[in-house]
C-alpha cells in the first residue's frame, strides 16, 4: 500500500522549535492511501497523527494561533517543488525550505538540512478517494 501526505488537508497542532530541530505535530494528518499512485489512483483517505522533524534546522517565522488547519503547503528540496502529496515516509536530505498558511492567517517558515517523518498511534477511514 502507498501512502503520502497532504499538507494542505492536515491540521498542525504544534511548532516545537529546539537548537537545531524543528518538529512539526500534526494533529491529525490527511493520508492518501492506494495500490496505485496516491492522489491520482482509487484509494481511500485516512486521519493519521504525524510527526515531522526538520534537522539542522531554523524556525524562521512562526505567527498565528495553534491548532489550526494548513491552508497553504510549499515544500522545496535543494529549491525544486515538491510534488503534492508527499510520498510517506518521508525522507529528505539536502536544503529545504517549507512554507506554511494556516486558515485562520498564521504562518510557518523553516529551513533545514533533512526531514524525516514518524507515524503516531493508529489510523481512523475518513473516506474514498
Amino acid at each position: 500500500m502507498n501512502r503520502a501526505l497532504e499538507l494542505h488537508r492536515s491540521k498542525l497542532a504544534a511548532v516545537v522549535a529546539s537548537r537545531e530541530s524543528v518538529i512539526l505535530k500534526l494533529r491529525p494528518a490527511h493520508v492518501l492511501e492506494s495500490n496505485g499512485l496516491c492522489g491520482v489512483d482509487q484509494g481511500r483517505a485516512v486521519a493519521q497523527d504525524i510527526d515531522v522533524t526538520f534537522g539542522g534546522a531554523r524556525l524562521v517565522r512562526r505567527q498565528g494561533p495553534l491548532p489550526d488547519a494548513i491552508g497553504e503547503a510549499a515544500l522545496l528540496l535543494a529549491d525544486k517543488a515538491q510534488p503534492h502529496p508527499l510520498r510517506l515516509p518521508l525522507r529528505f536530505k539536502g536544503v529545504i525550505e517549507l512554507r506554511l498558511r494556516t486558515a485562520g492567517g498564521g504562518e510557518v517558515l523553516l529551513v533545514a538540512g533533512w526531514a524525516e517523518s514518524t507515524l503516531v498511534g493508529s489510523a481512523s477511514p475518513v473516506g474514498e478517494v
